[in-house]
This record gives structure tokens, sequence and C-alpha cells, in this order.
């Protein structure tokens, strides 16, 4: 929410809710449109100067979690308006609430009010009583929404009540008792506000930016450790390669070490002296011009021996 009193005045002066409330209060529909359009920022900054500590700050916020505080809501102003009676009450049961915020400037206050908008003393108060708990409801919604704490709440106000004050005439500011003094406060809070404000930013964008840069980095992790291993595939599959082609490279300059091989048909064979028995038992060989021809006796033996190269087959053996 930008500016409150554009809200809440907006707000009261829709549609025929001015007709209707300036003939309750029996004044004319200038005068009552006057009275409105000061009673909201004189809500504003009352509120904003009776919250400028952090104690009264969290009290407040006590009010809005309990609902223990006079409170408008937007669709209510309508069915107030036409009702003189509740009208009444509610702007009654605004009056506790005002005197804690003035304390005693009220009278001081209303006095002004009703001189600079030109409506009875009873009428500004009326006005005021019915502006205050339409301000307490759009605060009270926006410190739920921004989830404001004590700091932030007086801040917010401050900001706020800066911003109304410049609506109101010297005079008025200086019966709430908002002097230069005041003033200077309100825009030393108000700039708090609105460097604590850029200070939150400034962080948020920090942590976002280091949010990414560990994003990236870890994008670039999760990348490297899905490479690793691919590189590692092929340094090992080279290396395969590179032992296969050494092993063709030694058997083939092995082969070429031992020279050609002769071929399986071409085996020679070798010479046995296989000595042939010429005479078996049972069977005498009487070759006597063989034993004659060795021992020059014709008994010599009975078994000749004699060598003959043969080949070595199935048959001869």
């Amino acid at each position: 929410m930008e500016n409150i009193i554009t809200e809440v005045t907006t707000i009261a002066l829709r549609g025929d809710l001015l007709e209707r409330l300036s003939s309750q209060i029996h004044e004319s529909a200038s005068a009552t449109r006057r009275g409105v359009e000061q009673a909201v920022p004189v809500s504003v900054v009352g509120l904003a100067v009776h919250v400028s500590s952090e104690q009264r700050a969290e009290e407040l916020l006590g009010a809005f979690r309990g609902r223990t505080y006079p409170q408008m809501d937007p669709s209510a102003v309508a069915r107030t308006a036409v009702d003189p009676e509740a009208t009444w009450r509610l702007a009654q049961s605004s009056s506790g609430f005002l005197d804690r915020i003035f304390g005693n400037k009220l009278d001081a206050v209303l006095d002004m009010l009703a001189g600079n908008s030109g409506v009875s003393k009873d009428s500004a108060a009326t006005l005021l009583g019915l502006a205050t708990p339409m301000v307490l409801d759009a605060v009270g919604k926006e410190a739920e929404a921004r989830k404001l704490d004590a700091r932030g709440l007086t801040r917010f106000l401050a900001d706020q009540g800066q911003k109304a004050s410049g609506a109101l005439p010297g005079p008025l500011t200086g019966a709430i008792g908002v002097g230069p003094a005041g003033g200077a406060r309100m825009q030393s809070t108000a700039q708090r506000a609105r460097a604590g404000t850029g200070d939150v930013r400034q962080r948020g964008r920090g942590v976002v930016d280091a949010a990414r840069e560990r994003g990236a980095r870890g994008a670039a992790r999760a990348t490297e450790a899905v490479r690793e291993p691919q590189r590692s595939r092929r340094v090992g599959l080279w290396l395969a390669v590179g032992l296969i082609l050494l092993m063709l490279v030694f058997l083939l300059f092995a082969r070429r070490g031992r020279g050609p091989e002769a071929p399986a048909g071409d085996a020679q064979t070798s010479d046995l002296r296989i000595p042939i028995i010429t005479s078996l038992p049972g069977a005498q060989l009487r070759t006597r011009q063989a034993s004659r021809d060795r021992s020059g006796s014709p008994d010599a033996g009975l078994i000749g021996s004699r060598s003959v190269n043969v080949v070595p087959t199935p048959t001869s053996l």
C-alpha cells in the first residue's frame, strides 16, 4: 500500500456515501468532504506520532492480533453511513482510542479540524471517529500482509505519517504535536524505513546471486562427474587397441623369424637298419652257401642275420 490516505478517503467518499453522511451530521456536502479529507490524514499522523517507539508498536500489533481496536471494514462503510445509530456507536467506540493517540491534545485537534473544514466540533469528532477505525483497519491488514514486526510497523507508519502531514495545514499538524522537530523525526524514521527496504532488497539480490552461483558450480561439478567416466572409458579403449596392435606385430615378426615350413607330404624316410629274422623257431633254414660264405663251416649256425634298409610300415613290423 503506497498511500493509506488515498485508499481510505476514496472508500469514504465513493458513491452516495458523502450525501448520506452529510445528512446524518447535518452538514453541507462540501464541508463534510473537507472534513473527511482532513480527518483521514489527521488519524494517520496521530497514529504515526503515537507509535513512534517499538514498545507502542508492539502494543498496537497485539491489538491487531486480538482485534481489540475500533475497526470498520470497507464493506461496512455503506451500512454505517445509512444508520445513524451505527454511526454514533462507532464514533463513541473510537473516542477511547483517540484519547490514547492524542492525549490532552485531542480538544485542540478537534477545534483545528472543525475550523479548517467548516463543520461543528461535534461533527468533526464524528468524522474523526469514523476515519480512525478505517485507518486502523487498513494498517492492520498491511501489517498482516507484510508480516511486519514492531520495528517494521514503526517505520511503515513513519513513512505514511510523513505523507499525511504534507496534506494538512501547518497549524493542524502543530496541534497534533508534529512541529519542526517532530516532522524531522518522522522524516528520519521514514528514511530509515526506505533505507531498510533497500537493504532488504539488496540482501535479497545478494542471496539470489549467491544461489545462482552455487547452482552453476553444482551443475559444472555434475557435468564433470559425467564426463570423467567417459574419458576413462575412452582411455581404456585406446589402451586395449594399442595392446592388440602390439601383439599382432609381435606375432608377425615371430613367424618371419622361423622361416618357411616344409610341406607335410614331403617328409623324408629315415634309414633304419632293422634285423630281419631269417630263421624262426621250428623252421631251420639251412643256407649252406651263405654259411660257408660267412664262417667257412657248413654248420656255423642255424640262424643267419642280415641288415637291410626298409621303410617302417605296419606290415614289416
